[in-house]
């Protein structure tokens, strides 16, 4: 096992494909963290727009900031709300508790949210179809048996690919000092004075937990299409079409129970957020994930029952 996982880690390596999926990585934490340092000098402006209205219309500000804010319509991007400069004031300070270290890992697992499955998605698929493109299938099986074979390149896949998070943690924390300096430097704000009260209790051990979870289950999606029909075309098209433009459109959808347990776990108060959410039971949610994680081993198990290792 460690010797076969030597092997395929070699094979991703020379391949480029370590290179090439790492890139990826790091290419959507420094968009995340790009997207954070947009929110929260947007919130800035907003903020001071609405600090320099009430001054020059001679409002009492500390009143107005030492009162509850009231939403009285919300369409999404637009909406009325009773003393905009408390909820501003709020918004902002919500906005630089994001930039800070602490928030740094969250911040990393709540753009994973939206990346990380796509990503996973299209390891799995190009991890299952290496074999049949480079025509080495017949050779490990040969050495390690059909179903042995399967275990330890779904495995060793997997263990690879969780290698990419854990490598790109280290730079999500430089990228994010980055540019919360450069935007310190640049705007004039004593950040002591903007206070943030977290809504739940942050644990780190969950939320690393919670991204363990969404790389596997995605990873065995994307390895059972590419499995399924041999890295045809086609198995893009669909990873394309139901990862990037399809919703949740019921209650036990797959990103929909994903995004119950994020609200647990997750703050969200960066650049990300969770707008449309239909409850799901916990346990039940689980519950659902587990078989259809089963339901795609056991098509990965038929598949190889059936399918000649001669291709």
């Amino acid at each position: 096992m460690i010797r076969q996982l030597k092997v395929d880690f070699c094979y991703a390596w020379y391949s480029k494909l370590f290179i090439g999926m790492l890139s990826f990585f790091i290419l959507t934490t420094l968009l995340t963290f790009f997207m954070s340092d947009q929110n929260v000098r947007y919130e800035y402006n907003s903020y001071i727009h609405q600090l320099e209205y009430y001054q020059q219309t001679g409002a009492d500000i500390e009143e107005a900031l030492n009162t509850e804010y009231e939403i009285i319509e919300d369409n999404g991007n637009s909406g009325t709300i009773k003393n905009p400069l408390s909820f501003h004031y709020e918004e902002l300070s919500a906005s630089l508790y994001s930039i800070t270290s602490d928030y740094a890992f969250s911040q990393l697992c709540e753009g994973g949210l939206v990346f990380f499955p796509i990503l996973a998605s299209f390891f799995g698929l190009i991890w299952a179809t290496a074999d049949i493109k480079h025509k080495t299938l017949r050779y490990r099986v040969m050495r390690l048996g059909k179903y042995a074979n399967l275990w330890s390149r779904q495995i060793n896949g997997f263990i690879i690919l969780l290698s990419f998070f854990i490598l790109t943690i280290p730079f999500a924390f430089v990228i994010q000092s980055s540019f919360r300096n450069q935007f310190l430097t640049e705007i004039d704000i004593d950040v002591s004075t903007y206070i943030y009260a977290s809504k739940i209790a942050v644990n780190y051990a969950k939320q690393l937990l919670f991204v363990i979870a969404i790389l596997l289950f995605y990873y065995e999606f994307g390895y059972t299409f590419g499995n399924l029909l041999k890295g045809n075309p086609v198995s893009i098209i669909v990873l394309c079409i139901y990862l990037l433009f399809i919703p949740p459109f019921f209650s036990y959808d797959i990103a929909n129970i994903f995004n119950n347990f994020a609200n647990t776990i997750f703050e969200f108060v960066g650049s990300f957020s969770l707008t449309t959410v239909l409850d799901v039971p916990l346990i039940s949610g689980a519950l659902v994930l587990f078989g259809i994680f089963f339901a795609m081993l056991l098509c990965n198990i038929m598949i190889t029952k059936k399918r000649s290792s001669y291709i």
